[in-house]
């Protein structure tokens, strides 16, 4: 009997855990903060600047063209170690929120708002390559844990924000808020000491890096990671469009603005769930199966977001918003575990960057082509449907090509 494996085994189990739990951690922070939280603050600071609509779409936009540096973090992960790539993009984003208590002009906060994305995209490219070596037994599952995060830290992260703004206002609530995310991520960097850089692959008697554990490899052709990449973006176009037109769409359809509120708020708490749903499902079903599936299912929620309109059923808007924040949460692990599985591990960190600049080039593109479409037509129609289209023949070329 081999006692020092025995000793060893339960040790690397903890190990294993407490990294998952600083991956998750981060998440939490870097999206809970920089995304969920912020829309909190937009109407104070409408209020107070007498901003319009537009001004206040460019505040978020400006958040996600901090997208290249999705790349340049994949290429620093194996470098610097992921808690010394947390602890650089965490100081970036706390003082990007934190010099928001001083501007008082629109370029001000964009440039703000540009380097709080910065350290967003510095801190959360680097966690799921990390929590798939962390559990290569299950590394579709250690993702979608640790992309949880992001959800979670919304559900927390919004109304908190929300109590801090009514209780003390805007400029306050900005401290109080930089306080929980330099907190956070001191801990989170102590949950992840001495995991940061990445293992070498094992090699085979060849020589050759061995395939890690947790299911067979795709073909890893240029046509399967071609498949991956187109259904990236009618994916996420998808879920850009749709979200970033939830709350006009609702209020079309009759809503007022408490109701528009709950139901919007139910996508993050479908989110939440279905990431883990489809982290557990990267167990037990091909990424050819899993990948057609979300295409499918994103086909049907453009399709039938075009029936939302004033004298639409109720049920139709619920059915919307419970599809939408599923696939707005099952979407994530599912992609990147098909990535996962078409690529080398060693390849994985840096695949994963371009990919995920790729997935937030659709994020900042789609909500401005639907709202210009609609502005062009007078309705989300031609828009929705050529995206549900794109998904189809998207899936298709997936079924084909994805082993």
């Amino acid at each position: 009997m081999n006692t020092d494996a025995m000793v060893a085994a339960p040790a690397l189990k903890w190990a294993g855990l407490r990294g998952l739990a600083g991956v998750f951690l981060c998440g939490f922070l870097a999206f809970g903060v920089g995304a969920y939280a912020f829309t909190q603050f937009q109407v104070p600071l409408a209020n107070e600047f007498h901003w319009d609509r537009e001004t206040l779409g460019g505040l978020m936009g400006a958040f996600w063209l901090s997208a290249p540096f999705a790349v340049v973090s994949a290429y620093l992960m194996d470098r610097l170690g992921v808690p010394v790539l947390v602890l650089i993009g965490g100081a970036i984003e706390t003082l990007g929120l934190a010099g928001m208590m001083l501007a008082d002009k629109a370029p001000e906060f964009y440039l703000l708002r540009f380097c709080m994305g910065v350290g967003k995209v510095l801190i959360v490219t680097p966690l799921p390559p990390m929590a798939a070596r962390l559990f290569p037994g299950r590394p579709g599952l250690a993702i979608a844990i640790s992309l949880c995060g992001w959800h979670v830290g919304g559900l927390v992260m919004a109304p908190l924000s929300a109590w801090f703004i009514a209780r003390h206002g805007w400029r306050v609530a900005l401290l109080l808020v930089c306080a929980v995310l330099a907190a956070g991520v001191v801990v989170a960097v102590g949950l992840l000491r001495g995991q940061g850089r990445a293992p070498v692959a094992p090699a085979d008697d060849a020589g050759k890096p061995a395939a890690a554990a947790g299911g067979p490899r795709l073909a890893g052709s240029v046509a399967a990671i071609l498949a991956i990449c187109l259904g990236t973006v009618a994916f996420y176009a998808g879920y850009a469009g749709l979200l970033g037109q939830l709350s006009p769409m609702l209020a079309d359809a009759g809503y007022d603005a408490a109701a528009v509120g709950g139901l919007t708020g139910s996508v993050a708490i479908c989110a939440a769930v279905c990431v883990l749903l489809a982290g557990v499902a990267t167990q037990w079903f091909s990424a050819r199966t899993t990948g057609v599936a979300v295409l499918a299912l994103m086909a049907l929620a453009t399709a039938g977001a075009t029936t939302l309109g004033p004298g639409s059923a109720g049920w139709q808007a619920v059915a919307v918003v419970i599809l939408l924040g599923g696939l707005v949460g099952a979407g994530d692990p599912i992609m990147i575990d098909a990535l996962r599985r078409a690529v080398r591990p060693h390849w994985f960190g840096r695949a994963y960057g371009w990919w995920y600049l790729l997935c937030l080039i659709a994020l900042t593109a789609a909500p401005f082509a639907v709202g210009a479409a609609f502005d062009t037509f007078h309705s989300y129609h031609d828009a929705f449907f050529a995206i549900a289209a794109a998904c189809v023949v998207t899936a298709g070329y997936w079924l084909l090509k994805v082993r």
